[in-house]
C-alpha cells in the first residue's frame, strides 16, 4: 500500500529503496521485510508511522503537528500524541513524581531520627 502510494509502481519503489524488483515483489506479497528494508523505507518516507506499519495502530502518517514523545523509565512510550494530550499526561506524571519525592523525603527523615 505504502509503496504504490509513495512510489507509484513496484519498480520505482524498488529503485528508490535500492532493492531488487524480485525482493520488492516478495515483500509486497508476503508482508515480510528485513530491518534493513524498514530503515530504507523510513528514510525514504520519514512521515511514515512505524507503529501503523508494524502493528496497525495509529494513523498511517505522523503529521507535522504531532511529535514523538518518549518518557524515560515510564510504563508507556507515547508515539505520535498531540501536544495538548501530552500536557495532561505530563501534569499527571509531575503529581506522581512529587508524591514519590515526598515519600522518599519522609523515609530519609525517619532513618535520620532512628540514628
Amino acid at each position: 500500500e505504502i509503496i504504490i502510494e509513495k512510489f507509484k509502481t513496484q519498480t520505482e519503489g524498488a529503485s528508490q529503496l535500492l532493492v531488487s524488483k524480485q525482493a520488492m515483489s516478495t515483500i509486497l506479497k508476503t508482508g515480510k521485510f528485513s530491518i534493513e528494508f524498514l530503515m530504507k523505507l523510513k528514510k525514504a518516507v520519514p512521515e511514515l508511522n512505524l507503529n501503523w506499519l508494524m502493528e496497525g495502530s495509529g494513523d498511517k502518517y505522523i503529521g507535522k503537528d504531532e511529535k514523538l514523545y518518549a518518557l524515560v523509565n515510564d510504563r508507556l512510550v507515547y508515539y505520535g500524541k498531540l501536544e495538548q494530550d501530552m500536557i495532561g499526561i505530563l501534569k499527571e506524571e509531575i503529581v506522581h513524581l512529587r508524591g514519590h519525592v515526598d515519600f522518599l523525603q519522609d523515609q530519609i527523615k525517619a532513618e535520620r531520627a532512628v540514628k
